[in-house]
């Protein structure tokens, strides 16, 4: 018998595979820890795209985003996921949000009717 490895989520025994249903970021982020810590797993994911909710469309002039592009991070986390190679950018407190829509990027809040 295998030790079992301890994570955030329990003990996990290495020699059996673990199923991550969904391939968006909470499940590709559960797939690298566990890559870290050397225990199989399979991504299953219904669409022909990873990252979920998350992707960027590109279109004439511009890029619009389809899902939230910024996270809450800790310095924990920042940590860990530094050996992706991935370089934070924090937003500042001045930052304006827009949205695309009726043809026009307009300021929240969005009206009744949008809602």
């Amino acid at each position: 018998m295998m030790p079992s490895h301890s994570c955030f989520i329990g003990k996990l025994d290495p020699s059996k595979t673990i199923h991550i249903i969904g391939g968006g970021y909470s499940g590709l982020i559960f797939g690298y820890f566990l890559k870290k810590k050397g225990i199989p797993f399979k991504i299953y994911e219904k669409d022909h795209l990873l990252g979920g909710k998350i992707h960027t469309l590109k279109m004439q002039n511009y890029r619009g985003e389809t899902g939230a592009h910024a996270f809450f991070a800790s310095q924990s986390m920042l940590k860990e996921l530094s050996p992706l190679g991935l370089d934070p950018i924090f937003a500042s407190k001045k930052l304006k949000k827009k949205i695309y829509r009726a043809g026009k990027f307009r300021s929240p809040p969005l009206s009744l009717s949008e809602l």
